[in-house]
């Protein structure tokens, strides 16, 4: 079993903030869900959101081919004593993510394209200590063809006839006929 889009994604994400920000690739996450410590000044947190469609081929076609949308939304926190300068520091690293996503925003080809929506600054007071914090949100673009339970992924290939001239009632309408060849198998 293979994994979804939307993992390889995520994946491909944290993989590139790694390999571009390396002072913190062991402080950057995926779905992190222990709440950071004072003693974490700095981290980045990959959050996946939700995935919206769009059918991109239309018609009779098989497979259909599906435009995703993928939300992703990147935090980048940062501790100081002082509110300004926890934020201050949030930025630098939200600059440095920012960087590190427009060098590929195809991920290596995991997807078609990663889109900045947004960036939303926030200040937590954190028992005297401030947390800056920039939620970074992204938009990923992928492709997917419509998945099949294996049931008629052969349908077109074996032992199938099709007869489209058969009887029609009148013009607006179609019969179609199709016949499967007694003792036909599947693929070998």
């Amino acid at each position: 079993m293979s994994a979804h889009q939307r993992t390889t994604i995520a994946h491909a994400l944290r993989s590139q903030l790694q390999a571009r920000i390396p002072l913190l690739a062991s402080k950057t996450f995926l779905e992190r869900t222990t709440p950071l410590t004072k003693h974490e000044p700095t981290a980045i947190v990959v959050t996946t959101g939700e995935d919206r469609t769009d059918e991109t081929s239309f018609g009779t076609g098989w497979p259909r081919e599906y435009t995703r949308f993928f939300q992703i939304t990147i935090d980048t926190s940062a501790r100081h004593q002082e509110a300004s300068s926890a934020l201050d520091l949030a930025n630098a690293v939200a600059y440095d993510v920012e960087a590190a996503v427009a060098f590929d925003p195809t991920l290596g080809g995991v997807c078609r394209d990663l889109r900045l929506n947004q960036s939303v600054p926030e200040v937590l007071d954190d028992g005297g200590i401030y947390v800056g914090v920039i939620a970074i949100e992204y938009e990923a673009v992928y492709v997917t063809t419509e998945e099949t339970d294996g049931a008629l992924v052969w349908f077109n290939r074996f032992g199938v006839e099709y007869d489209l001239a058969a009887a029609q009632a009148d013009a607006e309408t179609a019969n179609d006929l199709v016949e499967i060849r007694e003792g036909a198998t599947g693929p070998a």
